[in-house]
């Protein structure tokens, strides 16, 4: 038998590998998730304790070089690895510098720092500016680029999500990512957080509670975070449950009756008087009697 070259072979096999999941992901159809990779660390903010401007800030990099002194009433760096500095008076009036001490983004007006909303992350900042143009929210890029127009009554984000921007158009909420794809239109009456499990730990598989209003009343649906809608808002009330797997489980409420979904597919009708889980297992009632 003749030597096999490992070293020929195992690229071969992971283009094979990167191909066939690619051929899954496009017969699927579902968005998926991009990877942002984790910068270093660059930038710290310098808070001045003595002199003739006690509590003012500014800027040092890693090796303790002074970037911007300390004469602001406040610093925001959106991005800790990128020379992008928001600085302002006090008044809400902010202005964006270089490392070079420049102005940068001239061409946008009423530019102000995007505020996360999440406790898992060293920089509850965006990487990204929020400017206002004619009453209406645009956002840009820390490079400078526009991805989204301004078009918007609202940017924020959602509690405990890293990754995407709520937008508010004509009254309605959607989705957008770091690069002003749509993940969401903007037609639910509110999205919410579903990052946290019932231990108030920080999901594995985060997702959205999506809302609109019926005549009905509000009713419920989930999205997982790429913006894929597993459960169209039709119920009283929908929980995320954090089960081990890949695999997306949901309560959901119907006229006071629970049920059960995997994914997309109801795996058990709303039936049943109370549905609850631990992390191993999926406790049941009906009519008065508990099962697992």
């Amino acid at each position: 038998m003749k030597n096999i070259n490992f070293k020929i072979l195992i690229p071969i096999i992971l283009l094979i590998v990167i191909a066939i999941l690619g051929f899954i992901f496009l017969k699927m159809g579902k968005k998926v998730a991009k990877v942002n990779p984790v910068n270093p660390r660059k930038y710290f903010i310098l808070q001045s304790q003595s002199g003739n401007n006690p509590g003012k800030e500014g800027v040092i990099d890693k090796d303790g070089n002074v970037i911007l002194e300390p004469i602001y009433d406040t610093v925001v760096i959106p991005d800790l690895a990128e020379p992008v500095f928001v600085v302002s008076d006090g008044e809400n009036n902010f202005k964006l510098l270089n490392d070079k001490k420049e102005e940068i983004f001239k061409g946008f007006n009423n530019k102000e720092p995007v505020i996360g909303n999440s406790k898992n992350v060293n920089n509850n900042y965006r990487a990204a500016i929020k400017y206002k143009k004619d009453g209406k929210f645009g956002l840009l890029n820390i490079k400078g680029k526009e991805i989204l127009k301004p078009i918007y009554e609202e940017i924020t984000t959602v509690e405990d999500d890293t990754q995407n921007y709520k937008v508010k158009k004509d009254g309605k909420f959607g989705l957008v990512d770091d690069e002003g794809n749509t993940l969401l239109n903007p037609e639910f009456s509110e999205i919410k957080s579903a990052n946290k499990t019932a231990w108030n730990e920080f999901s594995v598989k985060p997702g959205y509670i999506i809302s609109k209003i019926t005549n009905k009343g509000p009713v419920e649906g989930f999205s997982d975070i790429n913006g894929n809608i597993l459960i169209s808002p039709k119920y009283e009330d929908v929980e995320k449950l954090e089960i081990p797997g890949d695999d997306y489980y949901m309560f959901v409420q119907d006229a006071g009756k629970k049920g059960l979904y995997k994914n997309t597919k109801q795996i058990l009708p709303t039936t049943y008087q109370e549905l609850s889980y631990s992390k191993k297992n999926i406790i049941i009632k009906k009519d008065g009697k508990y099962g697992m």
